[in-house]
């Protein structure tokens, strides 16, 4: 008798098992079908792949080499209990507690580590094992994420929903009257209609009056958060809302960029008349300090803060609110160590870009108004940032978005403000004169040179030379004058810029002109002079009664030109009387120039709002526009919850000198900047995009 074998086939049923078991299908011909699984959720995972082929009668024989291992029980909500007691500090509190099965028990905190480690299968005894339910699992990571410490637990108070979460599974809870007060707090507040305080003398939007009910339940049991509306939707109304809710509770603070007191003081006169407004600011400031009580609302500065900081920490305020709060995003400075230290009852940040570059910005507004939420920040680092940064680690993305979502609440223009005019973005790539380029091209050729053996070295501050020579790039390819003091040629983008705002004037349209660099905007204000056009210029060296006299002055109409420095006129103010925006040179973040750009685009603008940025065509320009694009996705990833993030190294920084593929290859084809000769500003290359921002 002869047997004929089909050996394709046999292969291919093979596989199709291996697949079925979650094993690899070895590709040579000869290898020896043999596998060695040892980690435990693999191994068990494949064992009950065995015993539902075996129960489903498939043509499988299995062999064990001795005794079959045992199947691990189930632990459900059942086999756990919890003890919930105050902690040693004001608002936390200490988790004990074990999963029982079969008389053996395993910690809550042993738990609790193989749930941040990802394992459903966990060693309760040599040879015994137990398989975590899929729910309970997912409720065990949720603690795992909040619960701080590795062998003493402690949780926040406002971080309960996740034993709440686990109670409702079915987990026995034995919880301390403090705790449970609390929780009834929580519930209340979610539950208990708000309406906007009497003292308040405007009608809220819709989505403002969600973001002060949001702002009032968050605030009513203790928590803090931030409100990280877009640009120009009304932060300041809705935190003022709030603070007339709470007027009756205590003095409140609000710490904001010296140029934004002004601000405050008008629009809370404006909006909440009753309040007793004071500016804690100047010689005399301590004097303002005297009689605090229900009904006052101070108002100071980051830096203020940063210098009386026992002062201001010794008094408890009812209310605290940081506006434009990515001024303390490094946590290590003065101001945001001051910032900690102040005593509240509420915490509230308020900013558009609660991240504008790192992740660990985060961490720092987090840690003012939810102190611990997010742990201590080198365990922030090594659970979040590095796999994130560093990784493109997806599963941590959404594990910190998890986190956050209850503390930040952040509404786009597009998704609430469906009344705001149109806002158009277009980019004008111009090419410089052949004088400029072979300037740039020189220059450009020895940061080449310089930065390749810096980074070849590896020497200390290698990244600061490195930044220095990204930033005179920067000012070359906008005027070779704001590098060398003897340039007499002048610029293409100057010229351009100089005929764009005169046709604005013309057509009786306002403008706000911004730049990095206050250098650049003493040529554009020479330049103006020169043409007969009046302007208003604010930068850092205002003084807070000049800067509030400029604001006036544009917004009556009395003038159409404003000149700003990106950092002291980017944020805070309201200047709905421009409905152009020209924004002279790019910078990576750009957080700080969507920032510039609502200022005129914004809740009270009834015109179309046009943005115009200008960059210098084949310069290190265009590569900062390109890197722009990592920085919006840093933002949206972690606030949205997916997506991925990164962050420059010193290397990237020196891709940005070394230049582009295109730019190279302008420069070997002997064409410094774009393509053909230069051109004058009408010829300049157009590219529009409505949903920038």
């Amino acid at each position: 008798m002869h047997c004929l074998r089909d050996r394709p086939e046999e292969r291919e049923l093979a596989a199709a098992l291996l697949r079925e078991l979650q094993l690899p299908v070895p590709k040579e011909a000869d290898a020896r079908w043999e596998f060695t699984v040892s980690a435990p959720d693999p191994a068990f995972t494949l064992l009950s792949v065995v015993d539902a082929l075996v129960a489903e009668q498939r043509a499988l024989q299995v062999n064990w080499s001795g005794h079959r291992p045992p199947s691990p029980a189930v632990a459900d909500a059942d086999s756990l209990s919890l003890e919930v007691k105050p902690a040693g500090r004001r608002g936390w509190f200490r988790l004990d507690g074990a999963l029982e099965l079969d008389a053996v028990e395993m910690a809550l905190a042993e738990l609790l580590d193989q749930a941040r480690r990802g394992r459903r299968f966990v060693r309760l005894a040599p040879g015994q094992w137990a398989r975590i339910s899929e729910t309970l699992h997912a409720r065990l990571e949720a603690l795992a994420a909040v619960c701080r410490g590795r062998e003493s637990l402690e949780l926040a108070g406002f971080s309960g929903r996740a034993v709440d979460d686990l109670e409702a599974l079915g987990v026995r809870i034995d919880a301390d009257a403090r705790w449970t007060q609390l929780r009834e707090r929580v519930r209340d507040a979610a539950h208990t209609p708000v309406e906007p305080p009497d003292l308040l003398k405007c009608a809220l939007r819709s989505y403002q009056q969600r973001g002060f009910e949001w702002l009032v339940r968050l605030t009513a049991w203790g928590a803090g958060g931030i409100l990280a509306d877009d640009m120009g939707l009304g932060k300041t109304v809705q935190a003022l809302a709030l603070l007339a809710h709470r007027c009756a509770l205590g003095p409140a603070l609000v710490v904001a960029p010296r140029s934004l007191l002004f601000n405050w003081r008008d629009e809370a006169r404006r909006f909440v008349p009753s309040l007793d407004v004071r500016t804690y600011h100047g010689p005399t400031r301590a004097q303002q300090l005297d009689a605090l009580g229900p009904g006052c609302l101070m108002l100071t500065t980051y830096d203020i803060v940063a210098r009386d900081t026992e002062a201001l920490g010794h008094i408890r305020w009812a209310s605290v609110v940081l506006d434009e709060a990515q001024a303390i995003k490094n946590p290590l400075t003065r101001r945001a160590k001051a910032v900690f230290a102040l005593q509240a009852d509420a915490r509230v940040a308020l900013s558009g870009t609660p991240i504008e570059n790192r992740l660990e910005e985060l961490w720092s507004l987090l840690e003012a108004v939810c102190p611990g939420l997010l742990g201590p920040r080198v365990a922030f680092r090594e659970d979040f940032v590095l796999p994130i940064e560093g990784d493109q680690d997806h599963e941590r993305q959404a594990a910190l978005a998890r986190i956050i979502r209850p503390f930040v609440l952040r509404r786009l223009k597009g998704e609430v403000a469906h009344e705001l005019p149109a806002r158009e973005m277009v980019v004008r790539r111009i090419p410089a004169a052949p004088e400029h380029a072979g300037h740039y091209a020189r220059e450009r050729q020895r940061a080449v040179a310089e930065t390749r053996q810096l980074l070849a070295s590896e020497a200390e501050g290698a990244q600061m030379k490195v930044l220095a020579w990204i930033t005179r790039l920067r000012m070359l390819a906008c005027h070779p004058g704001l590098v060398d003091p003897g340039w007499t040629q002048g610029s293409a983008k100057l010229d351009f810029a100089l005929d764009h705002i005169r046709a604005l004037v013309q057509n009786e349209h306002s403008v706000l002109v911004f730049s990095q660099f206050t250098r650049h905007l003493d040529l554009v204000r020479a330049a103006l002079d020169h043409a007969g056009l009046d302007w208003v210029r604010i930068d850092g060296r205002t003084s807070s009664a000049k800067r509030e006299a400029a604001v006036r002055t544009f917004q009556s109409g009395t003038v159409s030109v404003f000149l700003l420095s990106l950092k002291a006129g980017g944020v805070g103010l309201n200047l709905t009387a421009a409905d152009h925006v020209l924004l002279l040179d790019p910078w990576w973040n750009p957080a700080a120039e969507d920032q510039a750009a609502d200022r005129a685009h914004r809740i009270g603008q009834r015109r179309p709002v046009t943005i115009t940025r200008l960059v210098t065509a084949g310069t290190v320009e265009d590569d900062i526009l390109a890197l722009q694009a990592d920085k919006r996705a840093l933002v949206a990833a972690t606030l949205a919850g997916t997506g991925a993030a990164g962050r420059l190294d010193g290397a990237e920084l020196a891709a940005l000198i070394h230049g582009s593929d295109t730019l190279r290859a302008d420069l070997e084809g002997e064409i410094p900047f774009g393509r053909g000769a230069a051109s004058t500003p009408k010829d300049a290359g157009t590219s529009t995009d409505n949903g920038w921002g």
